[in-house]
This record gives C-alpha cells, sequence and structure tokens, in this order.
C-alpha cells in the first residue's frame, strides 16, 4: 500500500526584502475594521438633519435669509438660468423669467397689498384691459364706482323679471341706493324711468264722464298722454287739473271733436299750471280727446 499526504498551502505577502512576509490575516482584520468604521458613518449620515444632493424630502420650512440681500430658487437646463423665485428684503415676492431678461412675471408686494402680473395673462387688470370673450357676471347686482368721492355710485342689478335696473346713490359714499330714481330696461324693449306711469284716472268738474271713456293720463318720460271723453256743460271753464310733474311748460292748444247734432270742430287747451278747459264747443256735447305734449 501507498500512503500520500496533501501538504498545507500558505500564502506569503511580501512587502519588501527588509521587512519581510506579513500574513493575510492582518489584512483581513484591517479590512473589516474599515468596513465597520464606513458602516458607522453611514448609519451616522443617515441620522444626521441634512438634505441630500440627490433628492430628499424635508418636513420642515426652508428659510432664506434676506437681509443682506435678495435671495432666489432657480431652475437651470444645466447650461442657463431658466425661471427663479425671488425673496426681497421688503417681503416682495417676484416670479422672474430669466431667460426673457428678467421679466417678472408677477409682483406681490405686502406694503401696498398688491399682486402685479407683468405677463399676457387671461386676466383682466384693474388698471384697465380688454377681452375679447363674452363677460358673465354671476351675481345679480354690481357697482360702477365713481372716479371721486363727491359723485355718486350707480348700481346695477338684475331682479327675479328679465328686466335689468340701473339706480344711482342717495349721496355720494352712502352705499345706499335710490330705488325712487331707478331706470328699467325690459325685456320687451321698452325702458321706464322712475317718474313713468301706467294710466292714471283724472278727476274732472263741471261735466260729465263718458262711461268706458274715463278722462286718463300717463306720462312716459317726457311725454304727458291725456285720452277720454266728456259731456261738455260750461265753455272755456277749467274741468280738470293735471298734477305737478304732468305739465307743459306753457299752455298748448289741441284740435278736438265735438258732438252734438253732428260732428263739430273744437280745442281743447292745457295751461301751464295744469288745467284742461274747451273752447269752441255748446253745453252737451260730447268731446272726444286725445293729447300728447313734452314737459
Amino acid at each position: 500500500t501507498e500512503r500520500m499526504s496533501t501538504p498545507d498551502i500558505r500564502i506569503a505577502l511580501r512587502r519588501d526584502v527588509k521587512e519581510g512576509n506579513i500574513k493575510i490575516e492582518n489584512y483581513i482584520s484591517d479590512f473589516e475594521i474599515l468596513k465597520k468604521t464606513i458602516d458607522e458613518l453611514q448609519r451616522k449620515l443617515n441620522a444626521m438633519d441634512v438634505v441630500k444632493k440627490s433628492g430628499d424630502t424635508m418636513i420642515g420650512d426652508l428659510k432664506l435669509d434676506t437681509s443682506i440681500a435678495l435671495k432666489r430658487l432657480t431652475s437651470t437646463d444645466g447650461n442657463k438660468e431658466l425661471i427663479s423665485l425671488a425673496f426681497s428684503k421688503n417681503g416682495t415676492v417676484f416670479l422672474e423669467d430669466r431667460i426673457n431678461s428678467n421679466l417678472n412675471v408677477f409682483v406681490y408686494s405686502p406694503d401696498k397689498k398688491e399682486f402685479i402680473v407683468g405677463a399676457n395673462t387671461n386676466l383682466v387688470k384693474k388698471t384697465g384691459d380688454t377681452f375679447t370673450g363674452t363677460m358673465t357676471f354671476g351675481h345679480d347686482a354690481y357697482i360702477i364706482k365713481a372716479q371721486n368721492g363727491t359723485t355718486k355710485d350707480w348700481i346695477v342689478h338684475h331682479p327675479s323679471s328679465s328686466s335689468i335696473v340701473f339706480a344711482p346713490e342717495t349721496g355720494p359714499n352712502t352705499g345706499l341706493w335710490d330705488w325712487a330714481k331707478k331706470i328699467e330696461f325690459r325685456e320687451d324693449g321698452t325702458i321706464k324711468q322712475a317718474t313713468d306711469t301706467g294710466w292714471i284716472n283724472l278727476p274732472t268738474t263741471g261735466v260729465e264722464n263718458v262711461p268706458d271713456r274715463i278722462l286718463k293720463y300717463k306720462r312716459s318720460g317726457e311725454q304727458i298722454s291725456v285720452i277720454g271723453s266728456v259731456k261738455y256743460l260750461a265753455n272755456t271753464t277749467v274741468f280738470a287739473t293735471l298734477p305737478a310733474g304732468f305739465r307743459p311748460v306753457q299752455s298748448i292748444a289741441f284740435p278736438a271733436l265735438a258732438y252734438g247734432n253732428g260732428p263739430t270742430a273744437c280745442e281743447v287747451t292745457v295751461k301751464s299750471d295744469g288745467g284742461i278747459f274747451l273752447n269752441g264747443v255748446q253745453n252737451g256735447n260730447i268731446i272726444h280727446i286725445a293729447m300728447s305734449f313734452l314737459i
């Protein structure tokens, strides 16, 4: 029988001829120590309150000290700056277009409490602007302010009807509206002013009213209309008087028809004090009146 044995294999590292050989175990031990040191440093780094350049999440505030100079948060494409959000010492905030000569896209001033948009926008500017689309107001009223404090504001109101109403203030800066002086634009295309009325029966004296033809009057803007028929009893005597606000600036005569034994032309006069009388008629004639005049 033959017996063989495997000899031990040893690795010897030679540093130089002077120091001789060193064992590999020494290197392994040093590596383990170094690895532990690196792991410990990584653990401490992870525990530190810092934000990584590669990207991270902050749970607190980021504060920029602007006491000395303006500070910016700026985006870049790697070669040039694009957009900056800038903060000044007095609290003013700017959005700057770095591509277009630092154009202020918008500026907010806490001193003036103003937000100013410098770029083209779909917003309508308070200083005046032009819009090409349809402006829709969701509220049923809005106020047109006076240019100074000595004149009245106006309110534009859309009531429950299909009309729209304009009314002035009772006085400058009162915030109260004088609805008695309103102007109403109606859905049928007509305009009703505050002084406009419907038909009002006009009281008479010394004549007989004709049934279904009672004397009436109304006002539309500055026009006064009077219609009706009466049976006349006395010539040139005032038989009706229009109230103030319905009277002409001077006496006005109108032609009328008087019916007795046959039709006869006569004259109806409205005086500047509102008095109405007839001329050229006989007692008992029925006179048909239809007249309109401006005041």
